[in-house]
């Protein structure tokens, strides 16, 4: 049987919450101050380079987003783990 191919957002929604959050941080700024910055010959990069700080608080926003669901998961695994009393109750 042959293995589901992983989307991004199954992998980023492995990570813990504080990771996303950090990474919403870094492709914000890269997106928003690096990129246009940068000189490229290729048509599709240039406009890609353009378009970035446009593109820069959606990606941001999505990944705060993600972080939002892997907080949330977060805190009910960490509910229903002291709901335990002892191995009976595993």
């Amino acid at each position: 049987m042959a293995k589901r191919k992983e989307s991004i957002l199954d992998v980023l929604l492995l990570f813990p919450w504080w990771v996303n959050v950090g990474l919403a941080g870094v492709v914000y700024v890269i997106l928003k101050y690096v990129l246009p910055t940068m000189e490229f010959e290729n048509v599709v990069f240039k406009s890609l380079a353009a378009q970035g700080p446009f593109l820069a608080p959606i990606a941001a926003i999505f990944l705060l987003g993600v972080a939002a669901i892997t907080a949330i998961n977060a805190w009910g695994r960490r509910r229903l783990l002291d709901q335990q009393e002892g191995l009976e109750t595993i």
